[in-house]
């Protein structure tokens, strides 16, 4: 049996701050899609579902430290890792990159240490230095992951400047536009032209409030998931005919036409 009226060991508080971090980091990102949402979107839904349980399983270790408290949070940890590493957005997509770059590894951190604290539980959390106390193998690793998402976040920083410097023409996803029937359209302009050397960086604005991706219909690029506000740039270097739609609501589609000067 756990004595809940022991001090809680260091694991515990860093499950505990991970899962509160990454439930407020995601609910942040929707904000502005819950703001203007007047649908049901069944992505919100989901990344809904996911803060509430990051919040459920964060109490749930703290005041039980239970088996199923520990076993929820490697659920969670995971359930938000795996499909978050197929769908991982571009550096030049600031806002969706930083909240991915920040919640992966403190997301895999907390399943980490919730799986040690399920096989310890029995003989008790504070026998395990690395467990109990920050001056462990357990501090080095959370410190370690603590710099990593500082890098990480500085060089997508670095990154969205260095692709906003570059001539771009810019390309809307227009308010409304996951509706099928929008009277304002999806992509504004649907068709754009572009020149070699001219302005043949393509930025595309999200101004919706749910979530798009800008996909080529060729495969030669993919923005990944695009949250409301965020910025995605591609560069043509050959010229042509490039059409590409929203993955996630296929009905959206446009058109580059690139030229040479």
């Amino acid at each position: 049996m756990v004595n809940r009226n022991q001090n809680r060991p260091f694991a515990v508080w860093v499950i505990f701050a991970g899962l509160i971090f990454s439930g407020a980091d995601l609910l942040y990102g929707i904000i502005p899609d819950l703001r203007n949402l007047s649908f049901f979107d069944p992505f919100i839904g989901v990344v809904g579902c996911f803060v509430l349980f990051c919040f459920i399983s964060a109490l749930g270790v703290l005041l039980t430290r239970r088996r199923w408290s520990f076993v929820l949070s490697i659920v969670v940890g995971l359930g938000f890792v795996v499909p978050s590493l197929l769908v991982f957005p571009n550096p030049s997509q600031f806002g969706t990159f930083a909240i991915a770059s920040s919640s992966i590894p403190i997301l895999v951190l907390v399943a980490l240490f919730s799986f040690l604290c399920l096989l310890n539980l029995k003989t008790g959390l504070d026998q395990k230095t690395y467990l109990r106390t920050p001056l462990s193998y357990g501090g080095l690793l959370t410190a370690a992951v603590l710099i990593l998402i500082i890098g990480t976040v500085t060089y997508g920083s670095v990154a969205t400047a260095k692709y906003y410097t570059n001539s771009s023409a810019t390309v809307s996803i227009v308010p409304g536009a996951s509706r099928p029937t929008n009277a304002a359209g999806h992509f504004s302009p649907q068709t754009i032209l572009v020149v070699i050397g001219v302005n043949n960086t393509v930025t595309w604005v999200n101004h919706d409030y749910t979530i798009h991706t800008v996909t080529s219909r060729s495969g030669i690029f993919d923005s990944g998931l695009l949250n409301s506000g965020d910025r995605w740039s591609y560069t043509f270097e050959t010229a042509g005919n490039f059409s590409y739609y929203c993955s996630i609501h296929p009905y959206m589609t446009g058109i580059v036409i690139v030229e040479d000067p």
